[in-house]
């Protein structure tokens, strides 16, 4: 049955050894003083280590060798993550197309640090001009990769996820969903998180990514023969 909330959560979406290989991964890359994929956020609203990682990249001939670490291990996670969403949530098969967005994050928080701005998924102040659908985000996800002493407060719905090694969330993006994390974080904290958006089938970013989103579906079935 369906929360009326909408805020799903999907225990042991990842196993144990998955999480500990991309937390492995994160420590060794965030090491890196500057990298063109790693953003650290130093602001009042949020403090962070973000390492921005992009499915599409699974369909190019030569892949970057980070993202083909990462990619195999995220992707079947949120192929189940979301036909289960779908199956609590089947009006979600009645609207427009949408899609796994193409880019997401690998996030680290160290002691003190967080996201402490109270925010949704779907906002203008996430439109990136370089790419297609960041305005159009439907839902959000995420990943904990770790047992974190602090999680993410949803306070419309009165709800504080607690994180646990491999717990899966799925919510919607828009503004009746504000939420933010714990803070100031206690300890380490690893997540991966992302989003999934309205397309526009005309445009190569998303014909790229849509591939990868009919790929998900085409594997659910298999998943349920």
């Amino acid at each position: 049955m369906a929360n009326l909330h909408q805020i799903e959560a999907y225990t042991n979406a990842l196993s144990s050894e998955d999480c500990q290989s991309l937390i492995q991964l994160i420590d060794e890359f965030k090491e890196q003083k500057s990298h063109i994929f790693i953003q650290r956020h130093k602001g009042s609203r949020k403090i962070s280590t973000d390492i921005y990682i992009d499915f599409s990249n699974m369909l190019e001939e030569v892949q970057d060798p980070f993202f083909e670490r990462v990619n195999p291990i995220i992707l079947p996670a949120l192929d189940k993550m979301t036909v289960a969403y779908k199956e609590s949530h089947p009006f979600l098969n009645n609207i427009s197309p949408w899609q796994l967005h193409p880019w997401y994050n690998l996030q680290y928080y160290s002691e003190g640090q967080g996201y402490s701005a109270l925010h949704c998924e779907h906002d203008s102040n996430y439109i990136d001009k370089g790419s297609d659908g960041s305005k159009d985000r439907i839902l959000a996800w995420m990943i904990y990769l770790n047992n974190a002493k602090c999680g993410t407060n949803f306070p419309e719905q009165k709800i504080t996820i607690t994180p646990a090694e491999g717990l899966g969330v799925i919510w919607p993006a828009y503004w009746t969903h504000p939420h933010q994390g714990v803070t100031p974080n206690i300890g380490d904290k690893y997540i991966a998180t992302g989003w999934f958006n309205y397309y526009d089938p005309t445009k190569t970013l998303n014909k790229k990514a849509k591939v990868i989103y009919l790929d998900m579906e085409d594997t659910a079935k298999q998943n349920q023969n």
